[in-house]
Parts: C-alpha cells; sequence; structure tokens
C-alpha cells in the first residue's frame, strides 16, 4: 500500500463526532462512551475500537482552600466542593444547570486555557493527563495533583478511555478501514502507544486488553 498523510481537526468529543456525521473526517478519536454509542446507533459511525488510555487529573491551587488528603476518594473529594460552595444552601443540586455559580464556573474553551484560568484564579479543576504534560511550567507550578487516575481498576473514575470511531461517510474507505485495524494491532498503533513520550513522561497507555 502506497504512504498517505493524515490531517488533524482540532475538536473535543461534541466536536469530532459531529464533524464525523457530517463526512467533514473519516476518523474521530473520542471520550465519551455514551455519545459514541449514540453516533453508532445512529448509523453515523459504523465501528468503534479500543483505542487507548488516558487518565484524568483533579488539581488544585497548593494553598488547598477544600483541605482535601490525598488518601481521600474523588467522590469525597467533590463532596467537599460542594459542601464548602454551597454552604448556605445544603440541597443537593447540579451547580453546572444554573445560570450562574459562585463556586462553580464552566470554561468554554479547551483544557489548556482550562488549566490557565485555574491556575490564574486560584480553583480547582480536572485536566488530563497530557494538557498536564505539556502546559507551561509557569502554570504547573502553581498547581498541585490532588488524585489521578490509573489504570489498576477498569472502573477508575478518573480513567479516561478513547475510542476510536470510523464514519459511514469515509472518503477511503479502503485506507480508513486498514487504519482501525493499525490502531488495534500490538505492533502497530498499541506499540506506539505504549512508547511515546512527552518532556520524559509516558503519555497514555494501552487500551485494555491489548
Amino acid at each position: 500500500m502506497e504512504s498517505f498523510s493524515v490531517g488533524w481537526y482540532l475538536g473535543d468529543t461534541t466536536q469530532s463526532l459531529t464533524f464525523l456525521s457530517e463526512g467533514s473526517i473519516d476518523i474521530a478519536v473520542t471520550y465519551n462512551t455514551a455519545a459514541e454509542q449514540q453516533n453508532i446507533n445512529s448509523g453515523d459511525a459504523v465501528q468503534s475500537v479500543y483505542g487507548f488510555r488516558d487518565h484524568f487529573y483533579l488539581v488544585g491551587p497548593k494553598s488547598n482552600p477544600a483541605g482535601l488528603t490525598k488518601r481521600e476518594s474523588v467522590l469525597d473529594m467533590f463532596n467537599k466542593f460542594v459542601a464548602l460552595g454551597n454552604r448556605d444552601d445544603m440541597k443537593p443540586f447540579v451547580p453546572w444547570a444554573l445560570a450562574y455559580s459562585k463556586w462553580y464556573h464552566q470554561y468554554p474553551r479547551f483544557p489548556p486555557q482550562a488549566l490557565s484560568a485555574a491556575a490564574v484564579l486560584e480553583e480547582y479543576t480536572l485536566t488530563d493527563h497530557g494538557t498536564w504534560l505539556s502546559s507551561p511550567k509557569n502554570v504547573v507550578s502553581q498547581l498541585e495533583i490532588y488524585k489521578q487516575g490509573g489504570d489498576m481498576d477498569p472502573n477508575d473514575r478518573l480513567l479516561n478511555p478513547a475510542h476510536v470511531l470510523l464514519g459511514k461517510a469515509s472518503q477511503n474507505d479502503a485506507i480508513s478501514k486498514l487504519f482501525m485495524q493499525w490502531v488495534v494491532d500490538p505492533s502497530g498503533d498499541q506499540k506506539v502507544i505504549e512508547n511515546f513520550r512527552k518532556n520524559g513522561e509516558v503519555l497514555y497507555s494501552k487500551a485494555l486488553g491489548a
């Protein structure tokens, strides 16, 4: 087979699935199992494979105003945020459903910008391993990692599995299908994943069972 080039489209999972549905891209790398399944059910995607494992980090200011301890579970940590941010009214609610919250802020950009904002505003945030490793030192030096996802527990809430979806409107079906095979090949993409490093650290983990 002749060599070919890969063109990348920047987008989050929602945008990537939209590009796939529109036929703007052949293949999407996404991080939301429910959204991926909906795309498959609609027929916009015809195949999904487990690509690799990324990991979330819960990070925040070194002053640690919430009093987090690393022995706590991530759910315990989030419960602290709710308790501290909503002291006047302890009724359960979903903060991101409100028009404005004094303690929960949405940052409608990409993860690197959100991490920078957390450093400047001295707030806690979820970020991913790749964003943390690729962010400038003047950003990460202001923050502490309080919890991070691992590979030991497949149900780890901070595990961030990536799936690779093939769109029904692939412009070059033969090459796209070969690429999908390469993604799961132990000597192909899984070997690349295992050895790829950023700033001296392994960025991702191989797909579960690879």
